[in-house]
């Protein structure tokens, strides 16, 4: 008997589940890829403005193998830090959980490094928590610390996720560990600076 609800429960989460994902394409025209790139990093370029986010994940995905080489694709993939797209069939490359389109594009912006990093303090500041945590997670795994800075201000943020990844990434850079206190990072950091 408890069964027959089963399946009305499962399609009405999937219906609310669609309304809640948001979609993102990069907000520059195709015109704006730069025609000096490498045919493979435009073509993965060119795979972020699909429809499907399956392509955009798996556009995201093949830059992220290119690493610094997909330099180029920088401000494509920032603007698809806050996608909260599911794609089937789009796996983390160390999880094998299945992953965001938001965050392929913040391991792509991971997997470039240094060049990212200017993008991803400016996306800390994103209007989309789902795009300031995804910008935290990428700049703990690039180690920059000019990065430190703007992820103790997300200490402050009102997303207990962008927090979490915050202190994840502080921790990763900094070797350091004060929690959630926004007081002791900054204390900390001020010290450090001068």
């Amino acid at each position: 008997m408890e069964n027959r609800w089963m399946l009305p429960a499962v399609v009405c989460l999937l219906l609310f589940a669609g309304c809640a994902t948001v979609q993102h394409k990069p907000t520059a025209p195709w015109s704006a890829i730069p025609y000096e790139v490498d045919t493979d990093v435009r073509a993965g370029i060119k795979d972020l403005y699909s429809s499907s986010p399956g392509r955009r994940a798996q556009g995201a995905m093949s830059l992220a193998k290119m690493g610094t080489r997909a330099a180029p694709a920088v401000p494509f993939l920032t603007d698809l830090l806050g996608d909260t797209s599911v794609p089937s069939l789009v796996v983390g490359p160390s999880t094998g959980e299945p992953v965001t389109v938001g965050g392929a594009a913040a391991v792509a912006l991971a997997a470039i490094g240094a060049p990212a990093v200017p993008a991803l303090i400016a996306a800390t500041k994103s209007a989309s928590s789902y795009g300031r945590a995804n910008a935290a997670f990428a700049l703990g795994k690039i180690g920059d610390r000019q990065a430190v800075g703007p992820l103790i201000e997300l200490l402050k943020d009102a997303d207990p996720a962008v927090r979490g990844w915050a202190v994840t990434s502080l921790v990763a850079i900094t070797g350091r560990n004060f929690g959630f206190s926004y007081d002791e990072w900054k204390k900390w950091y001020d010290t450090e600076s001068r």
